[in-house]
């Protein structure tokens, strides 16, 4: 590494943790406007994509799964497009004795139906991080493996980053010869009060490309501007960046718990962001509203992969502290 300079900041000390790289496959499109028949222009572009999917809420009465299914179905016809998962997948918000009408479904029961769905998809997943009712689990269960266990029955790859408790990860995305910086977390601001804000201070903090958190249960892509001083070419100049704030929506419709607190309503889906090779820029889409041609009629055409349901409580119930899992597994 060479000598860093002191442009952007003194220099105090280098991270190389937490750190990965995605390589995204290329796709090209080409859009033609027409006019009277008459072909005006024809644009050819080069991009990777890739879908920043979380809060699912397994096992909460609200879980949308016909909304889930459809983007399963989207990924599945779009092998190209790589995959994040942003937390909470797991519903566990077991704080009371009541929940009877947000959670009726068992732990590793949430499990087994988030791996059935995913499975098929395991090989384009880059990194799975923690949400906070995750990590009610673990200070349930005093045990922090649980990430660990998930990640080994969906069969990822041995590339996948898996997060700790609390942490984020800094992602460098690859597009061709281009790079963008992201830095992701599943957040932990007052939910969806004070989310912009949340967004803004983590951006001031990590000078990258996108800022993406989940938690929210917001879809929301905002781009903010910055300058800085860089060094181009062996040339000091005067840069202007923009830098995109990405809420990752969620697959829980409106639950209880967000009503009695007057929370506003949630954002069903997840952002697919492309990242474009020939050009320095980035877009986003989802299939909010669209998600519907992707469902068979009377049911899901997306199908899910094989899980042994009994050889998931067996490993739970190997991993979990003994008497532990009894009380917080069902």
């Amino acid at each position: 590494m060479g000598k860093p300079e002191n442009i952007s900041g003194i220099f105090l000390d280098a991270d190389f943790e937490r750190m990965i790289t995605v390589d995204l496959p290329l796709v090209t499109s080409t859009q033609i406007t027409k006019r009277k028949g008459k072909t005006l222009s024809t644009v050819k572009s080069t991009y990777g994509e890739f879908a920043f999917m979380g809060d699912f809420h397994y096992g909460n009465a609200s879980f949308s799964e016909s909304v889930l299914h459809g983007y399963l179905e989207y990924l599945k016809r779009h092998p190209n497009i790589q995959i994040g998962l942003m937390g909470d997948i797991l519903e566990y918000g077991v704080t009371t004795n009541f929940i009877a009408e947000d959670e009726k479904v068992p732990v590793d029961e949430q499990i087994t139906r988030f791996v059935a769905d995913f499975k098929p998809l395991a090989d384009r997943i880059k990194f799975i991080i923690w949400g906070n009712h995750e990590e009610r689990f673990v200070r349930k269960a005093k045990m922090k493996t649980l990430m660990e266990f998930i990640s080994l029955k969906l069969g990822v790859s041995k590339d996948c980053h898996i997060g700790e408790p609390q942490r984020g990860v800094f992602v460098m995305f690859k597009a061709g010869n281009k790079t963008y910086g992201a830095y992701v977390q599943h957040s932990k601001t007052a939910a969806r009060i004070n989310q912009d804000l949340q967004l803004k201070r983590s951006g001031s903090q990590n000078v990258v490309a996108i800022i993406a958190h989940g938690h929210t249960h917001r879809l929301a892509w905002k781009p903010r501007t910055f300058r800085a001083l860089e060094r181009l070419d062996g040339e000091l100049v005067n840069v202007v960046r923009r830098q995109y704030l990405l809420a990752s929506g969620c697959f829980l419709k409106y639950p209880s718990y967000a009503e009695a607190g007057s929370y506003p309503y949630t954002e069903v889906g997840a952002p697919i962001v492309k990242f474009y090779a020939d050009q320095n820029y980035l877009d986003e889409y989802d299939l909010t509203g669209n998600y519907k041609q992707y469902l068979a009629r009377g049911g899901t055409a997306y199908k899910h992969g094989e899980v042994n349901d009994e050889e998931i409580r067996q490993t739970i119930e190997g991993i979990c502290p003994k008497g532990v899992h009894k009380k917080c597994l069902s």
